[in-house]
């Protein structure tokens, strides 16, 4: 006896709806969890916030204006950087500069593989041994503030970060190199300035 044509196509719906459902159910958790593709941070935030690591000067106060020579319109030069001792158990030391007012974030310096005894750095030299990472002019070393003309004074932040290790980087690496391990610091210290054309 052949079956009834009604129930035999309610029977096939029921299916047909049931599919979709279960499909759903094994696959709907996976995409919530796949972090993968999720943007990471220019700079992370270090571990903690070191009080007894400070980053100044000579050339300009914290929050003041950066001189004409540390920028694109002078010498070019990086600026002279001294600081307090770096805490027990640091490894080496990274410097590294970005424009706050630009989005993303314009790295104007990037080095790394300081020793962690130094306590100063002079105006456009680099010691031996540390390593010079690529800015976002897409060259090697440093290049100072360069805002556009008319754009009002820009925010730079140079940040000192005390790393338990020494990161192996080659010459001219790229920032996202050394990310990871700024993550990781022991401590980060800071010096903010400003500029404008």
């Amino acid at each position: 006896m052949l079956p009834n044509p009604v129930s035999r196509a309610l029977r096939i719906l029921a299916l047909a709806l049931a599919l979709p459902a279960a499909w759903l159910a094994g696959c709907g958790g996976s995409a919530h969890h796949d972090t993968g593709s999720l943007p990471q941070p220019a700079a992370p935030a270090p571990r903690a916030e070191a009080a007894s690591l400070t980053l100044s000067s000579p050339a300009f106060a914290s929050g003041g204006a950066i001189p004409g020579r540390f920028t694109c319109g002078g010498a070019d030069v990086s600026p002279p950087l001294g600081w307090s001792s770096a805490p027990a158990g640091t490894g080496s030391l990274a410097v590294v500069m970005v424009d706050l007012d630009t989005h993303p974030q314009f790295v104007h310096w990037v080095l790394a593989g300081l020793p962690p005894k130094a306590r100063s750095l002079v105006a456009g030299a680099r010691p031996p041994g540390a390593i010079d990472g690529r800015n976002s002019f897409g060259t090697t070393g440093y290049r100072g503030p360069c805002p556009p003309p008319g754009a009002g004074a820009h925010r730079y932040e140079i940040a000192l970060y005390a790393l338990p290790g020494r990161p192996r980087l080659p010459a001219g690496f790229a920032f996202g190199q050394l990310s990871g391990a700024l993550g990781g610091a022991l401590a980060v210290a800071r010096l903010q300035g400003r500029f404008g054309r």
